[in-house]
């Protein structure tokens, strides 16, 4: 009896040993990663959309975009630009804090989950191989925000104190945290009406977190004047394809969806863990299914559903539930994560980001479709022709007269090249909000003003895509003759409507700034071959 306890115990300290390496070693790793993206990586463009904020707000003590003299609805993670903005102001750079708050974030969504009793390998591959990581390394606050409701949860099943402060917290940080919280609030007040504590309860909800919440919605509408950000009026907009929903927003809720029903097969009390995550998740689920998820990038905005449904399995004490969901979400999602890595990977490649660091040597005011990289590090003044970050143009789909009075030196569009041609120049826009509509406005008005007119690879003529650099440096490592790549001549590639005003003062540097990124006047038309909606192929 006593060498089986010895043997069990020493099991037990083995398992102990091994499980505290697998901690180290992921926090190794996931500080790696975001060593390597913060070296490597150019921040994606929503991100920077919102280190653009924070850079206004550091230096201009001003929440606002692209150097406007008012402040502007566009920031919509509200905490996160505020503690970024701090940062910069001590001269932390945007990049280096975002990477550092997602660390953060990911190792308290791994201790959470392994103070569970959740194994490490299985927490660890939750955090590691799944888009949420590669995404937060692009910039974005997914594994910041998803640490915060996954921490709301770990509050609520502990029955501790202090959970509507990290709600407040999870809502000040991104708006649809009152969507993610709504559950979490549900599940405390039906448990409270179970225990007879209906009342105290209802009473520190509302001193706790309704009063501070509609204090700070009473300032954002005094201090800009919107009663909601503006991307979610243009989000919440345009035709949609199954009825109240779109297509394209359900399949991205399906990939987290699906693990986590399938995870209800594997634990013990199947009824009530089916109650909480529909109490959970069930309005997120109507919410995003709802919503146009334009720059999803690693199915971001679904961050949350999944880090929670990884706490609460964990809670369950069920391995094989834990690993099942795991595993299920890793196969289902393994598409978006290669997707999510390579975009991160290519970043640098992108022709935009060079284009934007040129043009902070001249001045100017422009406008633009793709409105991250060219606002925040060019310092120009910049307008949001999808209304994203542009009041103007958020409640209405930008127009002609819109344009002319705007008087813009510059203007970038992401658009059907096809819009250029002189027989749709004149086409007049369907009052929808669509990015065709949008385009065939700015095509239209940039190919009948007084504007010259350059197509611009979106990817550096001479940028090598990651794998191919990728698999030449480890044939060279491993001593393997290999030949150095090279950027592949005659792809066809994406070009961008570069519209330089021939009434800007720096008209003529601007278009050598463009030429010198590969940019092709559009009426040169020997120079190139348009396929397919903006695919160009350039012959020299």
């Amino acid at each position: 009896m006593s060498e089986s306890f010895q043997l069990r115990d020493s099991r037990s300290r083995t398992a102990q040993v091994a499980g505290k390496a697998l901690d180290h070693v992921y926090f190794l790793l996931l500080l790696a990663a975001s060593g390597l993206a913060y070296y490597f990586t150019i921040p994606a463009e929503d991100a920077v959309i919102l280190f653009e904020y924070a850079k206004n707000l550091a230096e201009r003590g001003m929440i606002t975009y692209g150097g406007a003299p008012t402040p502007i609805e566009g920031a919509t993670d509200f905490l996160w630009m505020v503690t970024i903005g701090l940062l910069k102001h001590l001269g932390v750079d945007e990049f280096a804090s975002a990477l550092a708050f997602n660390f953060l974030g990911g190792v308290a969504i791994y201790r959470m989950a392994r103070s569970l009793g959740m194994p490490a390998l299985v927490a660890a591959s939750g955090v590691l191989a799944m888009p949420y990581l590669f995404s937060s390394l692009h910039g974005f606050s997914t594994l910041s925000f998803a640490a915060i409701y996954a921490g709301c949860l770990y509050l609520l099943l502990h029955r501790k104190a202090g959970l509507y402060l990290a709600l407040l917290v999870l809502c000040l940080v991104r708006p649809d945290g009152v969507v993610w919280g709504g559950g979490v609030v549900a599940l405390r007040l039906l448990e409270a009406r179970t225990e007879g504590r209906l009342q105290v309860e209802a009473g520190r909800l509302f001193w706790q977190l309704v009063i501070p919440g509609l204090a700070y919605f009473a300032w954002r509408l005094w201090y800009f004047g919107e009663i909601l950000p503006l991307p979610f009026l243009v989000k919440a907009s345009g035709e949609r394809d199954l009825l109240f929903f779109y297509r394209e927003s359900m399949e991205a809720i399906g990939y987290v969806l699906e693990p986590v029903l399938l995870s209800i097969l594997f634990v013990r009390d199947r009824r009530r863990f089916a109650g909480r995550l529909l109490l959970l998740f069930l309005v997120p689920v109507f919410f995003y299914a709802a919503m146009r998820l334009e720059q999803n990038i690693g199915n971001r905005f679904l961050a949350p559903m999944f880090f929670g449904a990884l706490v609460l399995l964990a809670a369950e004490r069920s391995i094989l539930a834990g690993l099942a969901f795991v595993l299920a979400s890793i196969l289902l999602a393994q598409k978006i994560t290669l997707d999510t890595l390579l975009l991160m990977a290519n970043s640098r490649n992108e022709n935009i980001y060079y284009i934007s660091r040129d043009l902070s040597a001249l001045y100017g005011k422009m406008l633009v479709t793709e409105a991250g990289r060219l606002a925040y590090y060019s310092n120009w003044l910049a307008h949001d022709s999808w209304g994203l970050n542009t009041p103007e143009y958020a409640h209405e789909l930008v127009d002609r007269g819109g344009l002319e009075r705007g008087r813009y030196d510059l203007i970038v569009g992401h658009c059907d090249l096809a819009q250029l041609d002189a027989g749709r120049r004149e086409a007049k826009a369907a009052p929808t909000r669509t990015w065709d509509n949008q385009c065939e406005v700015l095509m239209g008005y940039v190919g009948s003003s007084d504007y010259d007119l350059f197509l611009v690879p979106f990817v550096r003529v001479d940028g090598i895509p990651v794998l191919r650099g990728l698999k030449y440096e480890l044939k060279t490592l491993l001593g393997i003759p290999a030949v150095k790549p090279v950027a592949r001549a005659g792809k066809c590639r994406r070009h961008d409507v570069y519209a330089v005003s021939r009434s800007y003062r720096h008209a003529q540097a601007l278009a050598a700034i463009i030429r010198s990124h590969g940019g092709i006047a559009h009426a040169d038309r020997s120079r190139y071959q348009v396929f397919g909606r903006n695919c160009v192929l350039a012959s020299g």
